[in-house]
């Protein structure tokens, strides 16, 4: 299980050399490597839910996207009530095991 809190899209990926590279908005190289990982992450069963702290189009995408990939959820929370969210997932898994 991986709990992701996200105000945006990914942005930014490591390259080969070990240098990071960051770019708004997100390269087609970031959203291609974020999005193998995802892939890498279902392969091995770990399930990813999204806390999405921003309602922009494209983050809304994004994060759909990866739900439908990955078999998650993506929860809108407000700030003020992230924590709430966040502990009740985690405990709702934790029951579940």
């Amino acid at each position: 299980m991986a709990l992701v809190i996200t105000d945006g899209e990914p942005t930014a990926h490591l390259m080969r050399n070990g240098r990071w590279a960051f770019e708004w908005p997100p390269s087609h190289e970031t959203l291609e490597l974020t999005l193998a990982e995802i892939d890498k992450m279902t392969r091995r069963r770990a399930t990813i839910n999204i806390f999405m702290l921003a309602a922009d189009d494209r983050l809304k995408e994004f994060v759909d996207e990866v739900a439908r990939r990955n078999g998650g959820r993506v929860f809108s929370p407000s700030a003020d009530r992230l924590g709430e969210y966040v502990l009740s997932d985690f405990l709702r898994l934790r029951r579940a095991r």
